[in-house]
C-alpha cells in the first residue's frame, strides 16, 4: 500500500454508505442514468480509492502513481462519487453529472476528466488499454500498478480473454482486475445470456493470480487484495468479487429493469436512505 496517510482512515463500510447515497442522489439529480451496475461495485470502489490508489496530487503534471480503468464504463456514476469522496472532484461538480457540456459523461471521457486514464463504454476494451498501461509502467520502472475493473456480462467478450492470455505472457504483475460478478447484464441474467465457465478456475487456468470474496464486505475485499498484492512472482491478479446489482435498494436488487431506471422519487430515496443509516 502506497503513502497510507493520504488516505481517509474512516470504514470503508462508512464511506461506502456515502458514496451509496451519493450515487442515489446523483442519479435523482441527472434524471436517471445506469444505476443497477454502478451500486454492485461501491465496496470494491471504496476499498480501491480510499485504501490503494493514491490520489493525483494539485502539484503533480503527470501521473506517477497507479493507474485505474473502468472497463465497464457504464457504471461511470459510482467512479464520480468515489473520486468526490477522496476530494478529487467538488460537490458542485459532481451534480453536473450527465449534463450538457459537463466533464462528467456518462461513461468516462480521458479528455475531459484526469482522473480518468481510459475512455471506456464499449465493453472489452478496457481490459486491453489496461495491459498497454501495465506494460508502458514497467517499461519506465515507474513502480506503479494498474488496476480495471470488468463485468460478468463483460465477459462475454472475446477481447477480455486475448488480453488475459496477453498480460499473462507479458509477466505483468502489476497489472490487477476486479471481476465484478452481478450475474446479471442489461438484458437479463448471464447465465441465461451465455453461460460462462467458472470463472475464477478459468483465470487461473491462463496463470492468474486468483483470490474471491464477497465484494459488498469491505474487509473481505481488503483482505483478499492484500494477499493478491502480497503474491510474488510474474503473475497477473485477478479478484473475483460476488455482487448483487442494484444493491441496497431492495426493489431494483437483481433485477433486470436496475440496469437504467428512472431517478427514484423522494419518497423511494429517504426511505433506502433510513434503511443505509441504520444499516
Amino acid at each position: 500500500m502506497q503513502e497510507t496517510n493520504l488516505f481517509d482512515r474512516r470504514s470503508t463500510r462508512d464511506l461506502s454508505r456515502d458514496i451509496r447515497l451519493s450515487i442515489l442522489r446523483t442519479h435523482r439529480t441527472a434524471g436517471g442514468g445506469h444505476l443497477g451496475s454502478s451500486l454492485s461495485i461501491v465496496e470494491i470502489m471504496a476499498v480501491l480509492f480510499h485504501r490503494h490508489i493514491r490520489p493525483i496530487q494539485p502539484e503533480e503534471k503527470t501521473w506517477s502513481g497507479d493507474r485505474f480503468v473502468l472497463s465497464k464504463g457504464h457504471a461511470a456514476l459510482a467512479l464520480y462519487c468515489t473520486l468526490e469522496s477522496t476530494g478529487q472532484i467538488s460537490a458542485p461538480q459532481l451534480a453536473t453529472f450527465g449534463k450538457n457540456g459537463s466533464a462528467l459523461e456518462p461513461h468516462p471521457n480521458e479528455n475531459l476528466l484526469p482522473q480518468v486514464h481510459v475512455s471506456t463504454g464499449s465493453l472489452g476494451q478496457g481490459i486491453s488499454a489496461a495491459v498497454g498501461l501495465a506494460l508502458g509502467m514497467r517499461l519506465r520502472q515507474t513502480g506503479g500498478r494498474t488496476f480495471v475493473l470488468i463485468g460478468d456480462g463483460e465477459a462475454n467478450e472475446g477481447q477480455v480473454w486475448e488480453a488475459a492470455r496477453s498480460a499473462t505472457m507479458l509477466g505483468l504483475s502489476n497489472l490487477v482486475v476486479i471481476l465484478d460478478d452481478n450475474q446479471m447484464q442489461q438484458d437479463g441474467p448471464t447465465p441465461d445470456i451465455m453461460r460462462m465457465a467458472d470463472l475464477p478456475a478459468s483465470w487461473s487456468a491462463m496463470g492468474w493470480a486468483v483470490a474471491e470474496c464477497n465484494g459488498h464486505a469491505c474487509n473481505a475485499i481488503e483482505t483478499a487484495l492484500d494477499v493478491l498484492l502480497a503474491t510474488k512472482g510474474s503473475m497477473p491478479k485477478l479478484l473475483h468479487a460476488r455482487t448483487v446489482k442494484g444493491c441496497g435498494v431492495d426493489f431494483l436488487e437483481n433485477r433486470t429493469e436496475s440496469h437504467y431506471p428512472p431517478a427514484l422519487s423522494e419518497e423511494e430515496l429517504a426511505l433506502v436512505q433510513y434503511r443505509l443509516q441504520r444499516f
